[in-house]
């Protein structure tokens, strides 16, 4: 994924985030300490700035009532089809299946030689 589409998802999630705040009343103060951080930090989070960390987001989401979901690429949701426009999965370079089936075919290889 590119740099543009990862700032363009974390620009959505942190305005998502903050509409989320001012819908339940919370200032970002009240928020920081539900979660035990700063103000600043809720103000870069909220500004785009500032990444959070696996914890401090389901801490948020759990301050502001949200569950943590994630969507499938294929999914029909409006979340999902917003995703889709920038977000692009980088391409495996192998599948699980290919990697054994190859390490079969090198071993059974190597054991033809011995």
């Amino acid at each position: 994924m590119n740099e543009k589409a990862l700032n363009e998802a974390r620009d959505l999630i942190a305005g998502f985030l903050k509409n989320r705040r001012l819908e339940l009343g919370l200032t970002q103060d009240a928020l920081a300490e539900r979660i035990g951080v700063a103000r600043k930090t809720i103000n870069a989070m909220e500004g785009g700035k500032y990444w959070l960390g696996m914890k401090q987001y389901l801490l948020v989401c759990e301050a502001l009532h949200l569950f943590p979901a994630i969507a499938e690429m294929e999914s029909d949701t409006d979340i999902a089809k917003s995703l889709r426009k920038n977000w692009k999965p980088n391409p495996k370079a192998m599948s699980i299946e290919n990697a054994i089936e190859l390490t079969a075919k090198r071993h059974n290889r190597d054991g033809q030689h011995n």
